[in-house]
């Protein structure tokens, strides 16, 4: 749920614009070490009127990952898009995100458990005004691995 201002001459809060959008993730990374991954990812949030595009990459470090569990922390940039009503929110800003989770191995080459995120970014509107803005998503991760 995002915490912050909302944009133009109302400046309602922003998770009055937000209510019941559902975020979809997507992350596509690479294990160069078993406990160290790089990688790009995307959000795409859609809701009643509102329309928030992140891209970025991330870096992740999985300190045990041998075990039928394995917790992991992630940090990346990107850039975010954000539009309410069809109106975009300034340009796209830059944003950094932090990322915690733990996945249970189901399989080989499957796992998924708990992800929670959190995303920093602003954005501008008229000439001098703009506002800063955090998301926090708490949700579940299912993992692919290629063998």
């Amino acid at each position: 749920m995002p915490q912050g201002k909302g944009f133009g001459p109302a400046e309602s809060p922003l998770s009055s614009f937000v209510t019941g959008t559902v975020p979809v993730s997507l992350q596509l990374g690479v294990r160069p070490r078993p406990y160290f991954e790089v990688g790009t990812d995307g959000r795409l949030w859609l809701g009643r009127g509102v329309f928030d595009l992140a891209v970025g990459v991330h870096v992740q470090i999985h300190p045990w990952p041998d075990g039928l569990i394995e917790p992991w922390f992630g940090i990346g940039p990107g850039v975010e898009l954000i539009a309410v009503d069809g109106i975009p929110a300034g340009i796209p800003q830059l944003e950094g995100n932090v990322q915690i989770g733990l996945d249970v191995h189901a399989g080989p080459m499957f796992a998924v458990g708990p992800v929670v995120s959190a995303s920093v970014s602003s954005y501008s509107y008229g000439s001098d005004a703009s506002s800063t803005y955090e998301w926090v998503t708490v949700g579940v991760r299912v993992d692919f691995m290629a063998p």
